[in-house]
C-alpha cells in the first residue's frame, strides 16, 4: 500500500493531475512510525536545498540585472569608445570578458574579486581614465567597484559597444531605431479649436508653456496657403471668391480634396523628392554629358504622386522595379533612382585600372548615401572608412549594403517592347498603351561580384569578404540577412522589402517628417535626412509616431497623410505674431501659430508665369531647355538664354536640370545644383533676388504679358 501511495503521488504530480486521496487505515503502521524521523529529516533537507537553490537563482538574476542595467551603461559611457572594436587604446578590449580579464599593455583590467589588482579601477581612482572626458559620478564608480568586489559577473561573453546611447553617440536604443509606439495624447476636451489628433498632440506641449494658439486664418489666406503648399501655384481670383463666399461647413475639406486631385499636385511634390535624391539630367564632372531620356524618371515621380502610389510601392519600385514588375515601363523607369546622380565618365571609362576601382567605390558611396538619407534618414556613407563615429553603424554594415547594390551600373540600354500604361503619364506615348522602343536612362544590372571590406575605404586595400545584408542597427526580424549566393535581383528585392517592412522604425517616420516639413517649414525633426545622433531631436516624438503609424494603417497613402495634416487646426492658424509667443518659442516649433515661409524659386517663377497668363500647363514630356548646350573637345557646357516661348513657359520642374547649368534667377532663389542631395533648402534674402525680380528678363517678360492681360480684361472701355 505504501508503494502504491508513493507511485500514485509521483504519477499524479508528474502528470499535472491533482493527487488522489488514498486512505491507509485509521491506525498508523509500525513502518510509518519508525520512518517518521527519517521522513522529517528528508523533508527538512529538501526544503533547505530548495531554499538555497532559490537564493542562488535570485542572486544570478540580480547579477544579470546589475550587469545589464548598471555595468554595461558604465562601460559604454566611460570606457568602450577607446577600448572596443577596432579602437583598442593600450591594447585593451573591455567589450569582451576574456580580454578584459587578460588586460592590455598595463596588465589585467578586471580581476574578479580583486579591486586592487584591477587596472581599470585603479585608473579611475587616480583620475587618468576616462581620458579627456568627465569622470564618472561617485555613485557610478562605487557601483563599478562593488561589481568587481562581488566577482565581476558578466551575463554574456561580450558587450556590443553600440548597445547603449551615451552623451557622445547613439546606441541601438536610440529613439529613431525603436519602432513607433501609439501613445494616445492627453486629450484637452475643453479645447474648441481641436480638429483632429494632431492638435491634441500639439496641445500636450502648448499647455505647459501657457501658449495660446492663434485663431484660424482668413479664408483668403487659407486658400492661398493651401494652393501653394499642395500645387505650387497661386489660386485664380474666381477660385478665391468662390471659397470666401462658400457657406458650407465642409468648404475647406472640399477645397483640400480638389487640390489633392489636381495634376499640379504631383508636379509640386515631385520637385521636393528630386531635391532629396539629387536628380539631374547630366553626368556632371568633366564631360557633363546630357542624359536625353532622364526626364522619363522625373515624369514617373510626378505620376506616382498624382495617382497616390502607396509609398511602400514607391520605394520598392525605385529600388527593384525591374524585378517586381519586369518588362513594364512602370517597373523599369522607376529604377532611374539608381542612376540620377553624378557619374564620372573619365574615371570609369577612360581612366587607369586604379582610377576605375576608386571611381567605382566613390559611385557606390554616393548611391548608398542617397539610399540611406532619402529612405532611412541615416548617413550610411559616413561608415565607408571606419565605424560611424556617432551612430551604431559599423563599417561592415556599409560594405554589406554595398554588396547588395554591387550589381547596379550606369548605362543607357535600348529598352525594347516595354508596355506603357496610361498611369505612366508620359505624354501621348503613355496614353496610347503601345510598346515602347527607345533609349531609357536606367541602370544596367549585372551579377554582383565579391565585395570586400576596404581598409580606410580605399579601393586598393581590400580585407576580408563580406556578405550582402542590411544594417544591423535596425533589427526587425528575418529580413536582416540576404543569402550570399543571391543574384542582383534577389538582393535588391530583399533590400526593398526590408526597407518598407511595416515594423521598420525609420522609413515611415522619415517620409512623414518630410511631409510635415513642407507644410510647416520645419520638420518635427529639423534634420529631415539625418535621424541619427548628429541630427535634430523630435520636438513632438509621440506626434511623429502617430503620423508614421497612420501612414502604415492607411496603406501607405501619402495623400491621406497630407489631408490629415492640412485639415488640422494647427495648419489653419494665422501667422500673427505675439511678443510672449516669440519669446517662448521663437522658432515656432510648438505650432501655436503659422510660420511665414519663403516660396521656393520654382514656385516664384511658376506664379509669375501664371499671373501673366502665359503658363503652359502641359503634363510631362521632354524637358524644355532655357540653356544652350555647347560642346567643346568632348565636353559639354550650358549657357543660359533669355528666350521665351511656349516651350520654355512651362512649369519649372520641366526645365533641363543640367549640373552646373543654373538659371540666374533660380540660382539666386536658392534652387540647388543637382550635384548634391538637399533635404532642406536655405532661405536666404539677398539684394540680387530683388534685382532679378524687378529687372530680370523673366520679370520684364511677365510684366508685359500681365499688362496685356489687364488691358484685355478691361474690355473696350479703357477708362475702366
Amino acid at each position: 500500500m505504501t508503494e502504491g501511495f508513493r507511485s500514485d503521488r509521483f504519477e499524479a504530480t508528474r502528470s499535472g493531475r491533482r493527487p488522489r486521496f488514498i486512505p491507509i487505515g485509521s491506525r498508523p503502521s509500525r513502518f510509518l512510525l519508525a520512518s517518521a524521523p527519517l521522513l522529517l529529516a528528508s523533508l527538512m533537507f529538501a526544503a533547505v536545498a530548495t531554499a538555497r537553490q532559490d537564493d542562488a537563482t535570485t542572486d544570478a538574476a540580480a547579477d544579470r540585472e546589475r550587469f545589464a542595467t548598471r555595468i554595461i551603461p558604465f562601460l559604454s559611457t566611460h570606457c568602450l569608445e577607446c577600448h572596443s572594436g577596432s579602437t583598442l587604446e593600450g591594447g585593451l578590449d573591455l567589450s569582451r570578458r576574456d580580454r578584459a580579464e587578460a588586460g592590455g599593455d598595463s596588465g589585467p583590467a578586471i580581476v574578479p574579486g580583486d579591486v586592487d589588482g584591477s587596472q581599470a579601477w585603479q585608473r579611475i581612482v587616480d583620475g587618468s581614465m576616462p581620458h579627456d572626458r568627465p569622470a564618472p559620478l561617485d555613485a557610478e564608480a562605487a557601483e563599478f567597484e562593488r561589481w568587481i568586489r562581488d566577482g565581476a559577473v558578466w551575463d554574456r561573453d561580450a558587450i556590443d559597444a553600440r548597445e547603449i546611447t551615451t552623451d557622445r553617440r547613439a546606441g541601438l536604443d536610440w529613439w529613431s531605431l525603436i519602432p513607433p509606439v501609439d501613445t494616445p495624447p492627453i486629450d484637452p476636451t475643453g479645447d474648441p479649436t481641436r480638429r483632429n489628433e494632431i492638435d491634441a498632440y500639439l496641445a500636450d506641449r502648448l499647455l505647459p508653456l501657457q501658449l495660446t494658439p492663434n485663431d484660424e486664418a482668413s479664408r483668403r489666406t487659407l486658400i492661398r496657403r493651401l494652393a501653394f503648399d499642395l500645387t505650387g501655384l497661386p489660386p485664380e481670383p474666381d477660385e478665391v471668391d468662390r471659397f470666401e463666399n462658400d457657406p458650407a461647413p465642409d468648404a475647406y475639406e472640399r477645397l483640400v480634396d480638389r487640390l489633392l486631385a489636381s495634376p499640379d499636385f504631383g508636379e509640386r511634390w515631385a520637385r521636393h523628392w528630386m531635391d532629396v535624391i539629387r536628380f539631374g539630367e547630366s553626368q556632371g564632372f568633366e564631360r557633363n554629358r546630357i542624359r536625353d531620356s532622364a526626364w522619363r524618371y522625373r515624369d514617373w515621380i510626378v505620376s506616382a504622386f498624382n495617382r497616390d502610389l502607396p509609398y511602400d510601392e514607391f520605394v520598392k519600385l525605385q529600388l527593384a522595379g525591374d524585378v517586381l514588375r519586369p518588362g513594364t515601363y512602370d517597373g523599369v523607369v522607376a529604377t532611374g533612382f539608381h542612376v540620377c546622380g553624378t557619374w564620372d565618365q573619365v574615371a570609369h571609362v577612360e581612366g587607369s585600372g586604379a582610377m576605375r576601382l576608386a571611381a567605382r567605390q566613390d559611385h557606390l558611396e554616393d548611391l548608398i548615401g542617397t539610399y540611406g538619407q532619402a529612405f532611412l534618414g541615416l548617413t550610411l556613407q559616413c561608415a565607408r572608412c571606419h565605424d560611424h563615429k556617432f551612430d551604431p553603424i559599423e563599417q561592415r554594415d556599409y560594405f554589406r549594403t554595398a554588396a547588395v547594390l554591387d550589381g547596379v551600373h550606369q548605362r543607357e540600354p535600348e529598352a525594347s517592347g516595354l508596355k506603357l500604361t496610361s498611369a505612366d503619364a508620359v505624354g501621348a506615348a503613355a496614353a496610347s498603351d503601345e510598346p515602347y522602343d527607345g533609349p531609357l536612362h536606367v541602370p544596367h544590372f549585372a551579377e554582383p561580384g565579391e565585395v570586400r571590406l576596404l581598409r580606410r575605404g580605399q579601393a586598393n586595400q581590400p580585407l576580408d569578404p563580406v556578405e550582402p545584408a542590411t544594417i544591423d542597427a535596425v533589427r526587425i526580424g528575418e529580413l536582416a540577412s540576404i543569402p550570399l549566393a543571391g543574384s542582383d535581383a534577389e538582393r535588391r528585392r530583399a533590400l526593398a522589402e526590408w526597407t518598407v517592412d511595416p515594423r521598420h522604425p525609420l522609413t515611415p517616420r522619415v517620409i512623414a517628417n518630410r511631409l510635415w516639413q513642407h507644410h510647416f517649414g520645419t520638420g518635427i525633426v529639423d534634420t529631415p535626412s539625418d535621424f541619427g545622433f548628429s541630427g535634430g531631436r523630435p520636438s513632438h516624438p509621440e506626434l511623429l509616431d502617430h503620423l508614421a503609424l497612420r501612414l502604415i494603417e492607411s496603406d501607405w497613402s501619402l495623400k491621406q497623410l497630407h489631408r490629415h495634416i492640412v485639415t488640422s487646426a494647427a495648419y489653419r492658424r494665422s501667422s500673427e505674431r505675439h511678443p510672449q509667443g516669440d519669446e517662448i518659442d521663437a522658432a515656432v516649433r510648438m505650432r501655436f501659430r503659422a510660420n511665414l515661409r519663403q516660396l521656393e524659386g520654382e514656385a516664384v517663377r511658376d506664379a509669375m508665369l501664371a499671373c501673366a497668363g502665359v503658363l503652359v500647363r502641359r503634363l510631362g514630356g521632354p524637358s524644355y531647355e532655357d540653356v544652350v548646350v555647347e560642346r567643346k573637345q568632348n565636353h559639354e557646357f550650358t549657357v543660359p538664354t533669355d528666350e521665351f516661348s511656349a516651350a520654355t513657359c512651362r512649369r519649372t520642374i520641366y526645365r533641363l536640370w543640367a549640373r552646373s547649368g543654373a538659371e540666374p534667377l533660380l540660382q539666386s532663389l536658392d534652387c540647388p545644383d543637382p550635384s548634391v542631395a538637399v533635404a532642406r533648402r536655405p532661405g536666404t534674402i539677398t539684394p540680387i533676388q530683388a534685382l532679378g525680380l524687378q529687372n530680370g528678363p523673366l520679370a520684364r517678360h511677365c510684366a508685359a504679358e500681365f499688362a496685356k492681360r489687364v488691358v484685355a480684361s478691361a474690355g473696350p472701355d479703357r477708362a475702366a
